[in-house]
């Protein structure tokens, strides 16, 4: 519980969901950070995992951590020695999602058929088919 003087709003804060982490574990969990907490999109991303992760609730362009996201939308993104990201449209009303991932140029390395990629001016565009996919995220590994 947290008491915040009366007649203040409460100060913002965010929740990092742990389960089954030990205590040492949840002490260890630092390098996260908040990228965006707003109604349009929420989005975080772990240094020391190479991960960023994006929600986006409505239509139009959401910006990103090098991540620009089309509509409605969950994306994952491991970046390592090659690059593996996770896309899903959790309203399952979308016919296709399109992220791009701005920076050098990828190929598709493997993944999904339902996962066209081509270079763009700026970085790499995934045209995600999720048409019947009824939620389910649909990946590819660049390089």
């Amino acid at each position: 519980t947290l008491d915040h003087p009366r007649g203040r709003r409460p100060a913002s804060f965010a929740y990092a969901l742990l389960p089954n982490a030990t205590g040492a574990a949840v002490r260890r969990h630092h390098g996260a950070h908040v990228l965006a907490n707003t109604t349009r999109l929420q989005a975080v991303r772990h240094d020391g995992l190479g991960l960023t992760a994006a929600n986006t609730f409505t239509a139009g362009t959401h910006h990103t951590a090098g991540l620009t996201v089309e509509g409605a939308a969950s994306v994952l993104v491991r970046r390592r020695e090659e690059v593996t990201v996770a896309v899903s449209d959790p309203t399952t009303e979308r016919d296709t999602v399109t992220v791009v991932l701005r920076g050098r140029g990828l190929r598709k390395v493997r993944g999904d058929d339902a996962v066209r990629v081509r270079r763009v001016p700026g970085g790499t565009r995934l045209d995600v088919d999720t048409h019947h996919a009824y939620g389910r995220s649909l990946g590819v590994t660049l390089r």
